[in-house]
């Protein structure tokens, strides 16, 4: 997706993804240590359509983010990510591990 930056790293209280930066751009960090991205979105790498699809929704959840302007709804937008990653990682729970 042009325009979209995905980087893996270290993000606050194990949420899938947090908005960032990197090299003075918007971004979305993503958690290698969130069960959906070791059980969903690393296994689709190679999987253009897919890949296109989960880094689009999760752009779309940081753009919406970052289009906040008071530090009470940055601080609903933190509890929605916390809340989506922890339903996230119960929904993957029964999936097989990925082979790696």
């Amino acid at each position: 997706v042009p325009g979209v930056t995905v980087k893996v790293g270290k993000v606050q209280y194990n949420a899938l993804w947090e908005p960032s930066f990197y090299d003075n751009h918007r971004c979305v960090l993503i958690n290698p240590d969130h069960p959906f991205y070791q059980k969903v979105y690393y296994p689709n790498l190679r999987d253009g359509i897919t890949m296109t699809g989960l880094d689009s929704l999760l752009w779309a959840c940081v753009e919406a983010e970052y289009g906040i302007m008071n530090e009470l709804q940055k601080k609903d937008f933190e509890e929605f990510r916390m809340k989506v990653s922890s339903i996230l990682a119960r929904l993957v729970e029964d999936l097989p591990d990925p082979e790696v």
